[in-house]
């Protein structure tokens, strides 16, 4: 059984829904092992964009993108990366929710709070309340 698979399983999601089709077309872009306890995974290659984040279906139609960070902050790749997920999400119609908290990294000193919000913004990103955010498919 594929890894997506085994996460709708565990979370009761349908897998021919929005967020089922979803996760197993980010799949093919996961380049680390299956670990249940951050959801589908952490490493992807997106375009020769070498970025980390997690995926955890809240429902049949929705999903939560977590902790995305690039090896290369500031040079563009995160928006690339952003661009890509979208695009998956849009053609599955899956609506993307997120939490614009910016966190430390070893990388790079965090974006502030409110320009890392106005950057969500620019992909469809609206906010509900506090810093939860949510994109749905165009």
């Amino acid at each position: 059984m594929r890894r997506w698979m085994i996460l709708c399983e565990a979370e009761g999601i349908n897998r021919r829904s929005a967020t089922g089709q979803f996760l197993k077309e980010m799949d093919r872009f996961r380049v680390d092992q299956y670990n249940p306890m951050i959801g589908v995974g952490r490493n992807y290659e997106l375009d020769s964009i070498d970025v980390h984040f997690n995926l955890r279906p809240l429902n049949d139609s929705e999903t939560v993108l977590q902790s995305l960070a690039v090896v290369n902050p500031a040079s563009g790749e995160g928006t690339k990366a952003m661009e890509i997920i979208c695009t998956f999400a849009d053609r599955c119609k899956v609506i993307l929710l997120l939490d614009a908290a910016p966190y430390e990294s070893n990388h790079a000193t965090p974006m502030p709070k409110a320009k890392l919000v106005q950057w969500y913004t620019r992909f469809g990103f609206v906010a509900e309340d506090g810093t939860t955010m949510r994109r749905v498919p165009k």
